[in-house]
């Protein structure tokens, strides 16, 4: 999975739980319907987080690849902006 679909997925999935969050404050007569939304947006999420430590194994990248695992959502945040696209270059 490319980074820039990660990031467009993983990003649209923040957005459409906060964003959920927000109409279920505002009219709980919208529950089924933003539970529903959420379950969608926290799958997405995952298989992006997924997606990102495939990724990231495929260019041996093993730092980043621990990170994902343990570091939770604002490692996540910062792989999407910010991580690793091509393989370390070892110079001898």
């Amino acid at each position: 999975m490319s980074k820039s679909l990660t990031r467009k997925m993983f990003l649209g999935a923040v957005i459409a739980e906060a964003l959920t969050i927000i109409g279920i404050a505002l009219s709980h007569n919208l529950v089924l319907i933003a539970s529903t939304l959420l379950l969608l947006a926290v799958t997405v999420q995952l298989v992006a987080w997924i997606g990102a430590i495939v990724k990231t194994v495929e260019l041996k990248r093993w730092d980043w690849v621990l990170c994902l695992v343990f570091g939770g959502l604002i490692v996540m945040l910062v792989y999407v902006f910010t991580g690793p696209e091509t393989q370390r270059v070892r110079v001898a």
